[in-house]
């Protein structure tokens, strides 16, 4: 009845919606959006507190600072091992239960469908009880960042590897598939959460930053599986491919665990003194044709 031209009609109406929902909903600020409440605009800006400085002119970015910024590269590095194990689970997975677990086409897309449902809700009840750890002072803000961390990356890479030790059985690799992709909606309160955290000022340059790198994962990811399955469509073929994306989650894991940080940066507040002592002096500095001297 429906052919593949429908699952692309589907996937671009979706994402035309969300656009124009995007455009008609969001707002620079709180200040600035039509329809909100004054209860909900109270609240949001108290929460922000004195975090994003507001200024006519935009914020002049650091890049030494970011560049050279510990915070910032552990944060991508974490990123980016917890973005390589879901390529590993959405992308590649599909592949194995077919090619290795005899698994149809049929059955294949349902079982690669259902993880980003389980992601979503993971995602939103974990980040509710992070949200309430947090507000409670069960919790500092550094490790809920941490503890999330240990559930997107440490996690899923033993479920990653869960998946290879399953074996032929088809449903223990399900149950394992399920839970990894699961998991990985952890990332919203880890990582993910902790960019806005370390510099919120600059919250959309690093996430552009981080994003550019991670998007790179997206077709690295295939090249290895390529490399590694290529006319061997084999258990232990496929195994290496787990063990070597088991490792990366882990080991970018304990990379945040032990070093990462959600303290606010330094290099996020800008001095506007110093600004206005450069404009000052390339006044005092400029001629002053007008004025016409009486000697």
């Amino acid at each position: 009845m429906f052919g593949w031209e429908s699952v692309f009609y589907v996937s671009g109406g979706l994402g035309l919606l969300w656009y124009i929902c995007w455009t008609l909903l969001v707002y620079d600020t709180p200040a600035k959006h039509p329809t909100i409440s004054i209860r909900e605009r109270i609240y949001i800006e108290n929460c922000l507190g004195n975090t994003i400085q507001t200024r006519s002119k935009p914020l002049p970015i650091p890049w030494k600072s970011l560049i050279f910024s510990k915070a910032l590269l552990i944060n991508l590095v974490t990123q980016g091992g917890g973005i390589w194990g879901l390529f590993t689970l959405t992308a590649q997975a599909p592949s194995y239960f077919n090619f290795v677990l005899g698994l149809n086409i049929k059955q294949t897309g349902l079982w690669s469908g259902i993880p980003h449902f389980t992601r979503w809700a993971f995602s939103f009840a974990f980040s509710s009880m992070c949200d309430r750890l947090v507000k409670s002072k069960r919790m500092s803000m550094t490790n809920v960042r941490k503890m999330a961390t240990c559930f997107c990356n440490i996690l899923q890479g033993l479920f990653i590897w869960g998946i290879c030790y399953s074996g032929c059985n088809s449903m223990a690799a399900i149950f394992m598939l399920l839970s990894a992709t699961a998991v990985n909606g952890a990332i919203s309160s880890g990582a993910l959460a902790a960019v806005v955290d370390i510099a919120p000022n600059y919250a959309g340059v690093i996430q552009g930053i981080i994003g550019t790198v991670i998007a790179s994962l997206g077709f690295i990811s295939p090249m290895v599986v390529g490399y590694l399955t290529l006319n061997q469509q084999t258990l232990s073929q496929w195994c290496k491919l787990f063990h070597l994306s088991g490792v990366i989650c882990i080991g970018t894991g304990l990379i945040y665990l032990f070093f990462g940080t959600s303290d606010i940066q330094i290099w996020n507040t800008y001095d506007d003194s110093v600004s206005n002592e450069k404009e000052l002096k390339l006044i005092v500095k400029k001629p002053n044709s007008s004025c016409v001297s009486d000697t």
